[in-house]
């Protein structure tokens, strides 16, 4: 049972990743033919090119704009880890910075998800922080937290008083009040 279970499993993981590369060929591919309308048509007309002719989602096309210009020299590693579209969607809006870093951490064989570029976005921008200007955003979160709270609570007061001035009087069946 065990060697059936393993056999599956390492079948299942060739396929996959076999059809990762794909995609991520797929990917690159598609960006190298947009690269090349770049001749013929601005950017905001191959948007709406690949929008209407192509069926393509707007914020996708814009995607496939990015790629060639911020991922430039990166394709040959990205394919190799097999980035599927989130990451690459992730590291062409990315800033230069998180851009590189998570690059170099690929290149160290590590596997990055859309949310790890975020973190590492968020993490080279708290590093360039003061201690004061954290401080005082933790203080800013802090407040709109307990507001949000006490906003929450005088609607369900309201609402709970509207509910009983709303209700109709229990009448007794005497007809008395």
């Amino acid at each position: 049972m065990t060697d059936l279970k393993n056999e599956a499993l390492s079948r299942a993981k060739k396929a996959i990743r076999s059809l990762q590369k794909q995609i991520s060929d797929r990917l690159f591919k598609m960006a190298d033919e947009i690269e090349g309308l770049h001749e013929y048509l601005s950017p905001k007309e191959i948007v709406i090119f690949l929008h209407a002719g192509c069926e393509m989602d707007v914020a996708e096309a814009g995607t496939f704009l990015k790629v060639n210009k911020n991922l430039k020299g990166s394709e040959a590693l990205l394919r190799e880890a097999r980035i599927q579209f989130p990451v690459l969607k992730a590291l062409a809006s990315a800033d230069d910075e998180t851009r590189t870093e998570v690059i170099s951490r690929i290149a160290g064989g590590a596997t990055m998800g859309s949310r790890d570029v975020s973190a590492i976005r968020a993490n080279l921008r708290n590093r360039k922080r003061t201690f004061a200007e954290q401080s005082v955003s933790s203080g800013f979160r802090s407040s709109a937290r307990s507001a949000r709270r006490r906003a929450l609570e005088a609607t369900r007061a309201v609402d709970k008083a509207a509910a009983e001035l709303l209700s109709p009087p229990c009448i007794s069946p005497e007809g008395h009040g």
